[in-house]
């Protein structure tokens, strides 16, 4: 039996450097072992060996199962740069994982598949009508899911990535299902400071991830993978990158739909520097 049949060797665009993968995810240079975010020929892996008890003749057998069952239990894997491929793969295939941001954990699915964002929903018990965020890999993509007409050069750029989402006036986009927020018409983009959620993202051929937070709705924001282990059996994937010091607020969400002024409608991470920022641009607050 291959040893990729218990746990998936990292893929090819894992042993690039960086710059040597595009946008979408196509090789541009070969990578090889040992590398920069691999220094040694040595790959650690983690193997699910499930096993299942059957008594025959009043004696008991331990028999190994492939594939595991669907409702084993999830473990969580480091939130590392050679599991972004594994979790845009899940994302791609409609399902939904758990990641640590800049700010809490959140929840996410492929901002294109209805199926996903249907998952999302159940896992938080969520009100249908409670609209999703965006989460986009780089601050210049902004404009295809959202109006920046209006905004001032640079200051989408000045702002992120960070801490913030930014509410815009929602554009039609084939990389948005339907069934993403129906009846807004505003949509909230973000691009955290977090390398591994931006480098999952990009793999998704310039689309998009529906993010949330990862809690029960209503409950308070988690800062570890502890506090939300109520979650991790609808996730395919649940990804730890410790305890997160940003505390449990959440980004701040800034409101720039309306060309006179923007306006604050959730205060959270950076709110103070981000009035400052806005401030130097002259935008008013309303």
């Amino acid at each position: 039996m291959k040893l990729e049949n218990f746990a998936p060797l990292p893929l090819e665009g894992d042993l690039c450097e960086r710059g040597n993968v595009g946008e979408g995810g196509e090789i541009l240079k070969q990578g090889y072992l040992p590398s920069q975010f691999f220094p040694s020929d040595h790959v650690s892996l983690v193997a699910d060996f499930s096993l299942q008890d059957s008594k025959s003749d009043g004696k008991t057998d331990i028999s190994y199962t492939w594939p595991p069952p669907e409702d084993r239990p999830v473990m969580p894997l480091p939130a590392s740069r050679w599991n972004e491929g594994k979790a845009a793969e899940c994302l791609k295939q409609g399902k939904i994982i758990a990641l640590p941001t800049d700010t809490i954990y959140g929840v996410g699915a492929l901002a294109s598949s209805a199926e996903g964002i249907d998952k999302l929903y159940e896992a938080k018990r969520r009100n249908i009508n409670v609209p999703l965020a965006l989460c986009i890999a780089h601050p210049r993509d902004i404009g295809s899911f959202g109006d920046v007409s209006h905004i001032p050069e640079g200051l989408v750029e000045k702002l992120l990535p960070g801490p913030y989402t930014l509410l815009l006036v929602k554009k039609d986009s084939p990389m948005l299902s339907k069934e993403l927020n129906p009846n807004a018409k505003l949509v909230g983009i973000r691009v955290p400071e977090a390398s591994f959620v931006r480098g999952i993202v990009a793999r998704l051929g310039g689309g998009a991830m529906a993010l949330t937070s990862a809690n029960i709705s209503g409950q308070q924001s988690s800062t570890s993978v502890n506090q939300f282990r109520e979650i991790w059996q609808h996730c395919s994937h649940v990804y730890d990158g410790g305890q997160l010091n940003a505390g449990s607020t959440g980004s701040t969400i800034i409101d720039l739909s309306n060309p006179s002024g923007y306006s604050i409608l959730r205060p959270g991470n950076g709110l103070e520097e981000a009035q400052q920022i806005l401030t130097s641009y002259g935008i008013k607050k309303l």
